[in-house]
């Protein structure tokens, strides 16, 4: 809470019997007017003050209550946010061991040595069970809910289609083994983009 902040909510209780006070001369200007002394009142500049008083009062009560409001609302979606951003850095986790991997891999087989693509796979399912552990809270924003979710199958496909790739290069039929290489590293490279993009999306929020 800003310095601002803490003296507003410190002010609160003063505004409030500031507005009480001028209600009650507020009061006395409408009994004067249903006795026909209005006139009293127009040559008293001080009611004028108190008539702009009362607006101005309730205008900065009204302020620092949407204020407190807003504060509320942004402490109660922190947890959910920091839920949500956990689970998707457990799958960017995953998705740097896949990339280890696959570079690893490719090192192998583009130096001519034999490579067995298990650990590959076997990284691969480990990116799928991150992306079903995703469970944004309900108390999010259903367009925050759905872009974590979209995240999460988006990443899935990408590490999907790297995989292939990297069969695909392998086979040795195959005559462009550096550039499927080459693109099997890029998916997952923008799968780890994706994720980054999605957690800083969420964190500007808090």
């Amino acid at each position: 809470m800003t310095t601002q902040r803490k003296f507003f909510n410190g002010a609160v209780p003063w505004l409030v019997g500031l507005l009480w006070a001028d209600i009650g001369i507020l009061a006395g200007m409408a009994l004067c007017l249903a006795n026909g002394r209005f006139r009293a009142v127009t040559a008293n500049p001080a009611a004028y003050a108190a008539v702009f008083a009362i607006f101005a009062v309730s205008a900065i009560t009204i302020s620092v209550n949407i204020s407190n409001r807003q504060d509320a609302q942004r402490r109660a979606l922190k947890r959910p946010i920091a839920n949500a951003c956990v689970g998707l850095y457990g799958l960017s986790l995953e998705v740097q061991r896949f990339l280890s991997t696959l570079q690893f891999v490719s090192h192998n087989d583009l130096n001519g040595r034999s490579v067995d693509l298990a650990a590959l796979r076997e990284a691969t399912a480990g990116i799928a069970r991150a992306a079903d552990a995703l469970a944004p809270s309900a108390v999010l924003d259903p367009a925050d809910v759905q872009l974590v979710q979209m995240t999460g199958r988006s990443v899935v496909t990408d590490t999907n289609q790297s995989f292939a790739s990297a069969c695909q290069a392998l086979d040795r039929g195959m005559y462009d083994h550096r550039e499927r290489w080459d693109a099997a590293i890029r998916l997952v490279n923008g799968a780890l983009a994706r994720i980054g993009k999605t957690i800083d999306t969420l964190q500007r929020q808090r």
